[in-house]
């Protein structure tokens, strides 16, 4: 019965070829990577969510007019001159 070999799982000649530096520039390149990333990510949600507030004030303000009493003419009249074209990120 021939004993049990385990084979390495990264061959060892490979981690000798890396030294210090490469590991260095390796680690600083995931690093930059994940930081791209939270960065992308964060600019998207914040975008969402100013989008999402301005919605929600549009409709305050439209459900704050027809309270008052204002015909849909003077209401379409009255949101169309308030709006802006919204921010772009980047």
């Amino acid at each position: 019965m021939d004993p049990i070999t385990t084979k390495p799982l990264v061959d060892p000649s490979l981690i000798e070829l890396l030294n210090a530096h490469d590991m260095l520039e390796f680690l600083g390149l995931g690093i930059a990577m994940i930081l791209g990333s939270i960065i992308v990510i964060c600019c998207f949600v914040v975008s969402n969510w100013r989008s999402d507030r301005r919605h929600q004030r549009d409709v305050a303000l439209k459900q704050e007019l027809l309270d008052r009493g204002l015909s849909a003419d003077e209401i379409v009249r009255i949101v169309e001159a308030n709006s802006e074209p919204p921010a772009k990120c980047g």
